[in-house]
């Protein structure tokens, strides 16, 4: 099944989080599950999957195909982002496997 795939750039300010941004673009998920930073954090009852990862914002950019939207989004964030949440959320496409 596809998954969407959500970004969520976090700030780490004086002891607090806040979310700088977020954005639903794309990601060199091949790349993402190859590097074994994924994580099953699924509901237990859903029949779809949800996978995390967590790269610095030093490393997010060896997952962030260039020249892309999600290059731009990156680009554009602020100093304060300390790191970014990566939420693949399964869907069903109604198409198959």
């Amino acid at each position: 099944m596809p998954f969407d795939v959500h970004l969520v750039a976090i700030s780490w300010e004086f002891g607090t989080y806040s979310v700088s941004s977020q954005f639903t673009r794309p990601l060199d998920t091949q790349k993402l599950k190859q590097s074994g930073r994924l994580s099953d954090v699924s509901a237990i009852e859903s029949p779809y999957r949800d996978l995390a990862a967590i790269p610095s914002r030093d490393q997010f950019p060896e997952f962030m195909p260039q020249q892309s939207s999600t290059a731009t989004w990156f680009a554009g964030l602020t100093r304060e982002v300390n790191f970014i949440v990566v939420h693949l959320a399964e869907w069903e496409s109604g198409l198959g496997d």
